[in-house]
């Protein structure tokens, strides 16, 4: 009769700890999960804004942010952004780099 019973404490001890190991492998994961998230984000959109505006939002958002070429374009004031890589709304990992042109030779 012990023999029974330890053998039915340890069955106990056993499932108990499949049970718990369960728990924190699951909430391990939920947690890995929620911080992949974390360093994801949208890239804003930034055309018809001044460089030194669109430069400021992205290092707030953990971007890298460059004025590459140019463009003059009539219509749009100097210095403002008129188009961006990647896209507005495109989703990027924190530390990615955002590229942009800026409008020269426009409106002052």
């Amino acid at each position: 009769m012990n023999r029974q019973r330890a053998l039915r404490v340890a069955g106990l001890v056993v499932a108990g700890g499949c049970i718990v190991l369960a728990v924190g492998v699951t909430s391990f994961c939920v947690a890995l999960r929620a911080e992949r998230r974390s360093n994801v984000l949208q890239v804003p959109d930034w055309t018809g804004k001044a460089r030194a505006d669109a430069a400021a939002e992205a290092a707030s958002l953990g971007l890298g942010f460059e004025v590459g070429e140019e463009r003059h374009d009539a219509a749009i004031s100097s210095g403002l952004i008129v188009a961006q890589e990647p896209a507005p709304n495109t989703t990027v990992r924190r530390g990615s780099r955002s590229a942009s042109s800026s409008a020269s030779g426009g409106r002052p």
